[in-house]
């Protein structure tokens, strides 16, 4: 009989986890696999992103704590060192928490009802031609006037390009 692909899934993020545990489990890997499966179960993730997010925040939490009691039960280390290891314990923390904050947007966005969305505006092309034309009076003025048109950099030029093509591929919909 085979697993269903995400029990198959939380079986392999429960394995990488296990070796984290193993110290604490006094080096039995059952003992250890439970208390992954345990880390697991508290973020109760309903996707494989969110396992796979978990997953992160639990490495990543661990990893800093880690790093802090390295540093911390070793003081003859040197002074780099122990920096090194507080600035890899605040690194870790940061991650952990980017991951965390992916989670909870992930599951705010699937909270949110589609019906709770404002309806999306549709464009037509006498829209597109109006725009147009208001763009071109604009232009036009501010040439009569003898004002220099301000330079557009790459940036400014690709994001009007990247509306352009959204604009006609809405347009041709």
């Amino acid at each position: 009989m085979t697993q269903p692909a995400d029990a198959i899934a939380r079986d392999q993020v429960a394995r990488s986890l296990t070796p984290f545990f193993l110290d604490a489990a006094h080096g039995s890997e059952t003992d250890a696999r439970a208390a992954a499966d345990a880390m697991i179960t508290g973020f109760n993730p309903q996707s494989s992103e969110e396992l796979i997010l978990a997953a992160q925040v639990i490495v990543y939490g661990l990893a800093g704590l880690d790093s802090l009691r390295r540093s911390a039960a070793e003081p003859d280390l040197s002074v780099a060192t122990h920096l090194r290891l507080r600035g890899n314990a605040n690194a870790m923390q940061r991650a952990a928490q980017q991951c965390r904050r992916a989670l909870e947007l992930r599951r705010k966005a699937h909270a949110t009802p589609d019906a709770a969305m404002p309806p999306a505006r549709t464009f037509t092309e006498d829209d597109l031609r109006q725009a147009i034309k208001t763009a071109s009076a604009v232009i036009a003025e501010a040439r009569a006037a003898g004002e220099p048109l301000p330079p557009i950099n790459r940036a400014a030029r690709r994001a009007a390009e990247k509306q352009a093509r959204r604009t006609a591929s809405q347009l041709a919909a």
